[in-house]
């Protein structure tokens, strides 16, 4: 059996939260190697200052046993020497202490920042394909108890019509087994209905999921911009007082780095590497009794629809009243703004975006089977806001149970 993949219908593709994380990786590894590199550099100023104060003992200890005014000039050249020594030691212990320590400490946390965002997201698509998994079984189940059932209601009806050799006990054997049967399909049927709703649960669950890490992560490197920014800078200060015969070098230095813009350089990730804003749609209900090139008794589809929107509507029915008591909790958010913090807020704006996205699922799912069943019954299709966003896809994956997956791209619906 095929197991669902969720990268099929969500990461296909770039994804905005997986380039992302590439993004923080990438700056972080830059980052490390940026640390390593300050860190040799201060191991080559403190060699290059021990062996300027050992020329310049040597220079002070040579003129030591002259004198004159040459000794004196060479004496000071000592003397400047061992300034000059000093500077790079001062430089050397700069460059470690204000660079290279402080960016490998960054870098460490940033990454124990990141650990438990991967993993939130990662649960989630664990937790989804699990859920597609449980609903790809149990519409496989209903299909194969519906065949069942058609199955037997044929055999019935030619024993019936007296057709074969059917004795009066073989009918009466036929009609309990077609009840049995009938009871074993309307139990696949609640179980397949419920299994869509977890599933779609599950999206909604690991849309938020990607929503609410790749925020995390658009910090954690905007965090990484702006240290690097700042080590830089102190970088230049540091190396800029070597005295006037650098300044030019400085000035083109100091100049490059007065240009940084963090919200231009974000500009151009999002320009370059982005994927433009999230397209989410949703696996509609797709019932055995609403394809109508599959084999099935009149009177058992419009019954087999029928039930199908009783499941549907008892599910509207629900989330109505949950979405109500949201919408009452963020009124009263609004109307006392101290009456609970910033996460709690944004908690119940997140649970509100989940019941309307829900609504919308089991709406469309609505209209879509009782487009079936006034086709059925010779009537008009309904007219629907949702009907310019159905779309039927081929799926592979399914091809055993219908190679066909009704999706409601909802996209568009989240401004309704």
């Amino acid at each position: 059996m095929k197991m669902f993949n969720p990268y099929k219908y969500y990461c296909k593709g770039v994804n905005g939260f997986e380039e992302l994380r590439k993004i923080v990786k990438q700056g972080a590894e830059f980052a490390k190697d940026v640390a390593n590199i300050m860190q040799e550099r201060a191991d080559l100023e403190t060699t290059y200052a021990k062996g300027l104060s050992r020329l310049s003992t040597k220079i002070m200890k040579l003129s030591s046993n002259s004198s004159g005014s040459l000794c004196e000039g060479w004496k000071a050249t000592s003397v400047e020497m061992e300034c000059e020594s000093d500077f790079h030691k001062h430089l050397s212990r700069a460059l470690w202490e204000e660079i290279s320590k402080p960016l490998k400490t960054w870098v460490e946390t940033q990454q124990k920042t990141r650990r438990p965002i991967e993993a939130m997201v990662e649960k989630a698509v664990r937790q989804l394909a699990d859920r597609r998994n449980d609903e790809y079984k149990t519409k496989k189940n209903a299909f194969s108890m519906s065949r069942d059932l058609e199955k037997f209601e044929e055999q019935l009806a030619e024993a019936r019509d007296g057709k074969g050799k059917y004795t009066d006990r073989d009918i009466t054997k036929l009609e309990k087994k077609c009840r049995q049967q009938y009871d074993v399909v309307q139990k696949c049927d609640k179980e397949y209905s419920e299994a869509c709703q977890k599933a779609e649960a599950a999206r909604q669950e690991w849309d938020l999921s990607i929503l609410k890490g790749a925020a995390q992560m658009q910090v954690i490197e905007e965090d990484r911009i702006n240290k690097m920014q700042e080590l830089l800078k102190v970088f230049n200060s540091n190396i800029s007082q070597q005295g006037p015969q650098l300044s030019q070098a400085y000035a083109n230095l100091d100049k490059v780095v007065s240009q940084i813009d963090l919200k231009e350089d974000l500009k151009n990730v999002m320009k370059e590497r982005g994927t433009g804003p999230p397209q989410p749609h949703q696996i509609l209900f797709d019932c055995y009794a609403e394809d109508m090139n599959l084999s099935m008794n009149v009177n058992r589809r419009k019954q087999a629809l029928k039930s199908y929107l009783f499941y549907i509507e008892s599910a509207v029915e629900r989330e109505k009243k949950g979405k109500e008591g949201v919408e009452k909790l963020l009124q009263v958010y609004k109307d006392r703004p101290n009456f609970a913090d910033a996460d709690a807020q944004d908690e119940a704006k997140n649970r509100l975006m989940q019941v309307t996205f829900t609504l919308n699922f089991l709406e469309a799912s609505h209209l879509k089977i009782n487009t079936a069943l006034s086709v059925m019954n010779g009537q008009s299709k309904p007219n629907h806001r949702f009907v310019q966003y159905i779309e039927t896809l081929k799926d592979k994956q399914v091809w055993l149970i219908n190679p066909f997956v009704t999706v409601l791209f909802s996209y568009a619906l989240c401004f309704f």
